[in-house]
């Protein structure tokens, strides 16, 4: 389970963000209350590993408690998106367990090594 981080029910609008290797995330909020929102947000970034290119179209939930970001799932069409981001392997084997295992195994230690960071 992950931390909850504090935050405001979804804003209004869109925002859009920019980091040092130029990606692009633009979110819209679709609907949010006290307790539970949603967003659509699409990125655009290079992916390190591999230096390609890739456009992502994510699709996220929220559920809200005291405040906080208690819970947070994202949604995307992973074939689409390893298609871009690894490229002939991923258009190829995109859509099996040979692919999708080792790139959630990897998300999943980032994700991890960031929050024992206590960012």
């Amino acid at each position: 389970m992950t931390k909850p981080r504090r935050s405001r029910p979804a804003s209004r609008g869109t925002h859009a963000a920019h980091d040092e290797d130029h990606a692009c995330c633009d979110a819209r909020r679709e609907s949010a209350d006290d307790t539970t929102g949603t967003a659509r947000w699409l990125a655009d970034y290079t992916f390190t590993q591999t230096g390609k290119p890739d456009h992502n179209d994510v699709r996220a939930r929220f559920r809200f408690a005291d405040g906080l970001i208690a819970e947070h799932d994202d949604s995307f069409g992973f074939h689409a998106w390893a298609r871009q981001a690894l490229g002939p392997p991923g258009l190829l084997l995109g859509w099996t367990p040979i692919i999708q295992g080792p790139v959630r195994r990897r998300a999943r230690a980032g994700l991890d090594e960031f929050m024992a960071a206590g960012t």
